[in-house]
């Protein structure tokens, strides 16, 4: 699932894999941010093709590490701290669940506090990608992509009026 904001001349993305255990892979391989500008069909123009992140030279995002966690876990975001624990403390255990498996629990509980409007957890979390350099009415095709060997493991599509913010389709694979 992805979701796209525009303000103040900047394009915010936020990505949530819908597959518990897929999310937990996804976490050390890392996400691809690539950008297309779209012509009046709506339909990527040659040449325009732009990865932001994942590519040659360039790191996936992932998640931040445990001390970036417990660095930004005080003051108005002190619920990082709690996230960076779910994350990364071996010894975090919730209660006994007959419903849910561990990777489940942890899925449900951080993917929900990613969805805050504050966007701290999810750019925490790997799940977030703030794109300042679009045009203004120009059309942006979106894609947040990770690939392993080779083969993508996950893709999702948004495209964006980089002037209105307006989304205009979306898609998964």
């Amino acid at each position: 699932l992805i979701e796209a904001t525009h303000s103040g001349g900047e394009m915010t993305l936020k990505w949530y894999p819908l597959r518990p255990t897929l999310w937990d892979s996804l976490n050390t391989i890392g996400y691809t941010i690539t950008r297309w500008e779209l012509n009046a069909q709506n339909q990527p123009m040659v040449n325009t093709k732009t990865t932001l992140t994942g590519g040659t030279g360039i790191m996936p995002i992932r998640p931040k590490s445990e001390q970036w966690f417990k660095e930004n876990g005080g003051g108005g975001a002190g619920y990082l701290e709690a996230v960076g624990a779910v994350l990364y403390d071996s010894t975090f255990q919730f209660p006994k669940n007959d419903l849910l498996d561990a990777t489940e629990m942890r899925y449900s509980y951080l993917i929900l506090e990613a969805q805050f409007p504050d966007n701290f957890a999810a750019e925490g979390l790997g799940l977030l990608y703030k794109d300042d350099g679009m045009t203004d009415g120009l059309r942006y095709r979106y894609e947040v992509s990770a690939m392993q060997n080779g083969q993508t493991l996950v893709s999702a599509l948004i495209d964006m009026d980089s002037e209105s913010g307006i989304w205009r389709s979306s898609d998964e694979k």
